[in-house]
Formats: structure tokens, sequence, C-alpha cells
């Protein structure tokens, strides 16, 4: 699957994310190990939404899951947007997923942080689909939500939990 091209930054820092989430995608499509391995720090992190596989703390693993998934159901994704923040070091990824030996396909957002060397730290991964009320809340499993600056919600209440609640427990 060819990517298509994206505007060319002005700016090279954010050129620089844009280049590393296209070579991320290019490395999930293609197999080539040592591309993919070549765009993550060693300790780095893939989320994936509660009830899925992972979350993944290793490269080796991750690349071998991706690989099952493309071998199994001749996976794909493509590309939609990215957007860059150099400053934060991080990158937003809107994707089309498609899996042929399914017949669907399906939406999402990557989330990209980047450590100093340009390789990925991070990937928090949100799907476009419909919310399963079984496993509880609709979120990424194993993600430490209390240590980011996200909403928390107080399960009795449903209320946001101020942020001076949060320090205090």
């Amino acid at each position: 699957m060819t990517l298509a091209p994206f505007p060319k930054s002005e700016d090279p820092a954010r050129a620089a994310l844009v280049q590393a989430v296209e070579a991320y995608f290019r490395a999930c499509n293609s197999g080539e190990k040592s591309a993919f391995f070549s765009l993550f720090e060693d300790n780095a992190c893939h989320y994936l939404p509660k009830g899925m596989f992972g979350p993944f703390t290793d490269v080796e693993s991750l690349y071998v899951q991706w690989r099952r998934d493309a071998e199994d159901n001749g996976a794909y994704w493509v590309l939609d947007t990215v957007f860059a923040d150099p400053q934060a070091g991080t990158a937003v990824a809107e994707w089309t997923a498609v899996k042929p030996a399914q017949k669907i396909w399906f939406r999402g957002v990557d989330v990209f942080r980047f450590a100093a060397t340009g390789k990925i730290r991070e990937v928090r991964v949100y799907y476009a689909a419909p919310r399963d009320p079984a496993i509880g809340p609709n979120e990424l499993g194993g993600y430490d939500y209390a240590a980011g600056p996200f909403a928390r919600v107080d399960t009795r209440s449903y209320g946001l939990i101020q942020e001076a609640e949060q320090k205090a427990e």
C-alpha cells in the first residue's frame, strides 16, 4: 500500500515528526523488521484499546503481533492525516485499517510520543468504533490515566474528579 505524501512543512522539526509517522506506517505495511525496529526506543510502549492484546512493552512482541495480523488477515494501514507538535514531541495520526480476509475496515487515531532522539517512545491507539459496555470504560488497556493529564471520572457520581482530589488520592 503506497501512502500519499503529506504537504512538506516549513518547520524542519515538524517535518521530522511527520516523516517518522509515515515511516512507522510504511514499516507496519512492509513487514521490514529492521525498518520497524529502527523507529522505536528500546523501552517503548504501545497501548491498544482495553480488551485487546497488549500493551506491548517491547518492540519484538509488537512486531510479531503486527506481522501475524498482516499474514492472517491481509491487514494493511492507510495513513490519512498527521498532525505534529515538535515542541511537545507529539504527533497524532488518523488512519484506516483494512483486513480483507475478514472483509472489514475501520478507522482510528494513534497518538505518538517521541524521545529527543526522534524515536518513538509511546503509541496510544484509539479506535473509532462502538464501545463494549461489558468491559467497562472505553479506555486503553494497561494505560495509567491517573499519571497523565487526563480527565478522571468518579464512578459513584459520574462527575469529574477535580485536580486537587486526584492529588490527594
